[in-house]
C-alpha cells in the first residue's frame, strides 16, 4: 500500500518539528537526496530522471526517464502546447502531480532546470529537483535499480505561464533597460567567440553577464548554499527588483540558471528557449565577441590539435606545445608532446630555481638579448611560424602561461595561443597524462628577434609617461594594494625600494585580471568595465608593470585579447625602476 502525503513541502516541515536536520529548503524546490529516499512511494509522486542517457543502466527507484530532447522540435523549441500536453499525458503525466527532477548535474548540461521549467511554463504547481542529481544520490550509495517504470496514460491539461518564456523580439526591444538584466551561461570560450554546437554566429548577445553554469555547483554536485547563491547573483547586480532573463545555446543550461533564480525567489525571471541559436541566426541583431578570441584556446581544441585534426583557426602549421610550471616535481604529469621549460627560460636559460633566482642586476630577470633569446628559441623547436600553445601548471597558472607568452610574441612568433587555465583546464576535460615531457626538436633557425619590439616598455619609454612628457600612453600597476603603497613588499627580498611608479594607476591583478576559482582569465567585459572605470581604454597606450614583469603580462594580455591597437608589458618593472635609487617613488594610496 502506497504512503499518503499531501505535498513534499508538509513532508520537509514535519521533519523540521521533529528536530531532523534538514538542508535549507530552498523555497521548497531542492530536495535532498535524504528527504527524498524517505518519500519513495508516495501517493502523487512521479519522479522524472532527466538524464539523456544511463538510466537503463541505473535509477532511482521508481523513476521514469523524460528527456528533454524528445519534447522540442528541430530548432531544439518547445513543442506546442497542444504537442507536449499530448506526449506528456502519453507519459503518464498530470499538471498537478508532485514532481522530483534529477540528471547528472554538469554532465546534463542542465537538463533537471530544462525540464523544471517546460512543466511551470505548462502551469504545474509542485515541482522540485533533487540537489545533486544522479551524481550525489549514488555516491552517498543510496537505493538504485534498473528495471524501467512507465506509467499508465493520463490526461495532461497545461495551464500556460508565458511570463517565463523569453522570446527574441522581447528580448532586442528590452537590452537596453537598465532594469533588464540578461545572463549568458555558456562557458568563456563560447561567450569569447568560439563555436562548438553549430552557432551561426559567435559570442554573445550585447550587454549580457556572463555565469558560466558550472558555477552553480560545489564540488559534491550540489547546488550552491544559499548565500552563496545569493552572493554570485548580487556580485553582478542582478537583484530580486530586476527582471532577469538567461540564455544558452539552445536553452538547455540556462533553463538551469532560470531554476537557481526560482530558488532565491526572484518575481520576474525567464529563459530564453531560442538562445544564440535563434538570436545569432538573425543577422539584424548584434552580438559582441573578444577580439582576439583565438589566442585563448580550450583543452578540447588542444586534443584535437594532438588527435591531428584541423581545429577552427588552425592554419596548418608546426606546433609546439610548451609546459611552463616552476615546480616540475609536483607529479602531476605533462599533456602529451609538451616540451616543458621552466618560466624563466626566456630570461636565464638554464635556471634550475624552482621559483626564480634572487636577482643582484635588472637585467638578471629581463628578456634574454636577442641573439640569445633566438638561439634559446631555436633550441625548442619554434621558429617565427610555429604554433605555440603555452599553458601552466600549479600555482598562479596565468602569470607563468602570459609571461611566456608575451616573450614569444616580443621575439616574433605569429601565433601564439594560451590554453586558458593551464593543465587544470586539461584535466577537468579528461585530457590524457603522461609522466615525461617530450625532447623539443631544435630548429636550423629562428629568425630575426626581436620583431616586436614595440610590445616592450623601456625604463626611458617609462619615464616619459611618469613625468607626464608621454600622455598617449597609462602607467598600470597590477599588484597587491599594499605592494602599490609600499606598506608591504616581502615577494622581493633583493628590493632596495617600495612603493609605485609616480603617475600610475592601480589595477589589482588578482581581484580584476583572474579567475581564481579556475585559474582562467577573468571574462573580458568585466576587466573592460572597470578598465573603463580607470580610463584604461583602447584610445590610450596602458603600460602594465609589476615587481619585475611577470603579473603585468595577464594586464598585458587582456588588453591584447580585447583588440587594443597598442600595449606594452614593462619587463623591468619596479626592480627595475628602482634599483640605482635615482628614480622618484610614491607612496599614495590610489
Amino acid at each position: 500500500m502506497k504512503k499518503h502525503a499531501s505535498s513534499l513541502l508538509v513532508f520537509a516541515l514535519v521533519l523540521i518539528l521533529q528536530g531532523c536536520t534538514v538542508p535549507d529548503p530552498f523555497n521548497g524546490l531542492l530536495i535532498s537526496g535524504s528527504d527524498l529516499e524517505h518519500q519513495l512511494g508516495l501517493d502523487n509522486l512521479i519522479i522524472i530522471d532527466a538524464r539523456t542517457s544511463g538510466y537503463e543502466s541505473g535509477h532511482i527507484p521508481g523513476a521514469v526517464n523524460l528527456k528533454w530532447p524528445d519534447h522540442v522540435d528541430d530548432a531544439k523549441n518547445l513543442l506546442s502546447i497542444s504537442e507536449l500536453e499530448a506526449k506528456l499525458g502519453a507519459a503518464g503525466l498530470t499538471r498537478t502531480a508532485t514532481y522530483v527532477i534529477y540528471d547528472d548535474t554538469t554532465a546534463s548540461w542542465g537538463a533537471s532546470g530544462r525540464v523544471f521549467w517546460m512543466l511551470e511554463y505548462l502551469g504545474c504547481p509542485n515541482v522540485h529537483v533533487l540537489n545533486g542529481g544522479w551524481d550525489k544520490w549514488s555516491a552517498d550509495g543510496r537505493q538504485t535499480e534498473t528495471s524501467s517504470n512507465t506509467l499508465p496514460a493520463a490526461t495532461f491539461t497545461a495551464t500556460e505561464n508565458s511570463s517565463i518564456v523569453m522570446d527574441k523580439d522581447t528580448l532586442a526591444a528590452k537590452m537596453d533597460n537598465d532594469d533588464f538584466i540578461i545572463i549568458d551561461s555558456r562557458t568563456d570560450a563560447e561567450y569569447n567567440g568560439w563555436t562548438f554546437h553549430s552557432e551561426p554566429r559567435g559570442g554573445h548577445i550585447p550587454g549580457a553577464v556572463q555565469i558560466p553554469y558550472a558555477r552553480f555547483f560545489q564540488s559534491d554536485k550540489t547546488i550552491l548554499e544559499l548565500a552563496d547563491l545569493k552572493a554570485l547573483f548580487e556580485s553582478y547586480n542582478i537583484t530580486p527588483d530586476k527582471e532577469v532573463t538567461s540564455y544558452c545555446t539552445a536553452g538547455i543550461r540556462s533553463a538551469f540558471v532560470y531554476f537557481c533564480l526560482r530558488v532565491l525567489g526572484y518575481p520576474a525571471a525567464s529563459n530564453y528557449d531560442g538562445s544564440i541559436r535563434e538570436w545569432g541566426a538573425d543577422s539584424s541583431l548584434a552580438m559582441d565577441s573578444l577580439t582576439n578570441y583565438q589566442t585563448l584556446v580550450t583543452a578540447g581544441w588542444v586534443q584535437d590539435l594532438i588527435d591531428g585534426n584541423s581545429p577552427a583557426t588552425y592554419d596548418g602549421n608546426d606546433y609546439v606545445i610548451l609546459e611552463c610550471s616552476y615546480d616540475k616535481d609536483n607529479g602531476t604529469g605533462f599533456i602529451p608532446g609538451a616540451v616543458s621549460i621552466h618560466p624563466c627560460y626566456m630570461e636565464s636559460k638554464n635556471n634550475s630555481a624552482i621559483y626564480y633566482p634572487s636577482y643582484s642586476t635588472p637585467d638578471d630577470g629581463n628578456l634574454l638579448p636577442g641573439d640569445e633569446l633566438q638561439a634559446a628559441l631555436a633550441d625548442l623547436g619554434i621558429t617565427s611560424d610555429t604554433l605555440v600553445i603555452v599553458y601552466g601548471n600549479g600555482r598562479i597558472i596565468p602569470m607563468t602561461s602570459c609571461r611566456v607568452a608575451w616573450s614569444l610574441m616580443y621575439a616574433g612568433v605569429k601565433d601564439v595561443r594560451i590554453l586558458n587555465g593551464g593543465f587544470t583546464a586539461w584535466t577537468g576535460n579528461g585530457g590524457t597524462i603522461v609522466d615525461e615531457p617530450a625532447e623539443p626538436a631544435p630548429a636550423a633557425a629562428f629568425g630575426d628577434v626581436p620583431t616586436r619590439p614595440e610590445l616592450l616598455a623601456s625604463t626611458a619609454y617609462v619615464e616619459d609617461i611618469s613625468e607626464g612628457t608621454n600622455t598617449d600612453s597609462v602607467l598600470v600597476d597590477v599588484r597587491g594594494l599594499d605592494e602599490y603603497t609600499g606598506t608591504k613588499q616581502d615577494l622581493y627580498p633583493f628590493f632596495l625600494e617600495t612603493g609605485h611608479i609616480p603617475g600610475a594607476i592601480w589595477n589589482d591583478n588578482w581581484t580584476v585580471l583572474v579567475d581564481m576559482d579556475d585559474d582562467t582569465m577573468r571574462c573580458y567585459t568585466e576587466v573592460a568595465a572597470h578598465w573603463e572605470d580607470l580610463d584604461i581604454t583602447s584610445a590610450v597606450e596602458p603600460i602594465f608593470y609589476c615587481g619585475t614583469g611577470w603579473r603585468s603580462t595577464i594586464g598585458f594580455f587582456h588588453a591584447y585579447l580585447m583588440g587594443y591597437p597598442a600595449m606594452r608589458n614593462y619587463d623591468g618593472s619596479l626592480y627595475e625602476w628602482s634599483f640605482d635609487g635615482t628614480r622618484p617613488i610614491s607612496a599614495d594610496q590610489p
